[in-house]
């Protein structure tokens, strides 16, 4: 039996990471997936960041039309081609990472893993056992719970698709929903999101929100809050999604020639068999671990990234797998993780984002705040990009005037919101970046025109 100082399950962002930074400090270390490269580099922000530099520009262009850019409104975004710039970045991945892995002296097993028991994982039909086990599988598809659910793709397949459908009916307004509507409407296809929350993306600031879903609806992407699909029902190719408004009784109709299922994403850990390793699950249906990510019956056995359901981003799996690392080479002086500056954006057209803590959540704690907020469209920043939906908050502790939260929506926003993001990361005070030196004129200066 092969045994293992640090064996990692899944090759995503978060697995990559642990494997690669403990064989580096000299432990002997194995890294097990089905398929290599993990969700975000083939199936999820990669692939949707290479199709949204394409179509992002497009949406860009039909504004600045009437400014000289040379564009003609009749041709869309070619999806054919779109798929093919995709794959640039996408088709090599699996290959690759084992490639790498090797390379680095880290043992590549290719194939499902389950639990045997609380040390010991099984692939295919072989037994490994490890002194650490570290669980990195993300997430999956949220199955649609409706009579005919199982028709509709995922955004997964989305990605594969040969070809685009004139009629899409996307079932969801989560931030997969809204993103993937602003690249299929830039390529021809007539969009219809439905949402069941009246207000979706309910992380972010609600005015924010609803800049967003106007800006959605200006292009013509048809945006039902308040609406949830009873059932899916199919008719020589074609679909029919029946929905009823909150409170409603009577249903509408929604025609399409595919379904997307947008409803959201939960922990991929089904097929590891956590009850045999007697490890408990949270209430987000992910596995339970305490504030140094160890599972709360195993000490050895760590859990990150989109495994606990808590935080799905790549960023905050990449830094969880910072704190899973420390951890396991120094077990005496064990470090916690610390979600203040958590920072996260929405790749529509424009991008909506934000960092910190919102209204809610500081109003709940009794934090005393002063909050900043207005309109960006008279910035120049937006102005030159004829960027009519654009907004911002700022949060700043009462009394020490650090930030504690900001959301902004508008041209390069992530890009503002990463400034302020590592100012909260350094403890730096609001008035200490007003004056600093930046290069105007620029998303990121607008940071000192915020109060």
């Amino acid at each position: 039996m092969e045994e293992y100082d640090v064996l990692v399950i899944g090759s995503g962002p978060a697995g990559s990471s642990v494997a690669t930074k403990c064989v580096k400090e000299g432990k002997k270390v194995a890294i097990v997936d089905k398929l290599f490269g993990g969700t975000c580099a083939l199936r999820g922000c990669t692939p949707k960041k290479a199709m949204y530099a394409i179509t992002s520009t497009w949406w860009t262009a039909q504004s600045l039309q009437k400014n000289g850019f040379p564009i003609d409104i009749k041709h869309t975004v070619d999806w054919k081609k779109l798929l093919a710039h995709k794959e640039k970045f996408t088709s090599l991945v699996p290959a690759q990472t084992k490639t790498d892995f090797k390379e680095k002296g880290i043992d590549v097993i290719q194939g499902v893993a389950t639990f045997k028991d609380a040390h010991h994982i099984i692939v295919n039909e072989n037994t490994y056992k490890a002194k650490n086990i570290v669980i990195a599988t993300g997430a999956t598809p949220r199955p649609l719970e409706i009579e005919g659910g199982d028709m509709a793709i995922t955004s997964e397949d989305f990605f594969e698709l040969p070809q685009l459908p004139k009629k899409i009916v996307i079932i969801g307004g989560g931030y997969i929903g809204f993103e993937l509507s602003h690249i299929a409407a830039a390529c021809g296809a007539k969009i219809t999101i439905l949402s069941k929350s009246e207000m979706p993306l309910s992380a972010f600031d609600a005015a924010h929100v609803t800049e967003m879903v106007q800006s959605t609806l200006d292009k013509n992407i048809d945006v039902r809050l308040g609406f949830e699909a009873t059932f899916i029902e199919e008719n020589r190719g074609k679909y029919s999604v029946f929905a009823k408004r909150n409170q409603e009784e009577k249903e509408q109709v929604f025609e399409a020639d595919i379904v997307l299922n947008a409803s959201g994403r939960i922990p991929a850990i089904k097929q590891l068999k956590v009850k045999k390793a007697n490890l408990k699950l949270n209430d987000k249906d992910g596995i339970a671990v305490n504030d140094y990510l160890q599972t709360t019956k195993h000490n050895h056995i760590y859990a990150l990234g989109d495994t606990t359901g808590k935080l799905p981003f790549t960023e905050i799996a990449t830094f969880e797998a910072n704190t899973v690392v420390h951890n396991i080479l120094n077990p005496k002086k064990l470090r916690k993780m610390d979600y203040s500056a958590v920072s996260m954006a929405v790749f529509t057209h424009p991008v909506m984002a934000m960092v910190g803590s919102t209204v809610d959540e500081l109003d709940e704690k009794g934090v005393k705040y002063i909050k900043h907020e207005g309109s960006l469209d008279h910035f120049f920043s937006q102005r030159i990009y004829e960027n009519q939906f654009a907004k911002y908050q700022l949060l700043l502790h009462e009394k020490t005037n650090r930030i504690l939260g900001a959301t902004a929506i508008g041209q390069d926003s992530e890009h503002l919101i990463n400034l302020l993001a590592i100012a909260m990361q350094g403890k730096i005070k609001y008035e200490d970046l007003e004056g600093f030196l930046m290069v105007y004129p620029s998303s990121t200066h607008d940071i000192k025109h915020l109060r």
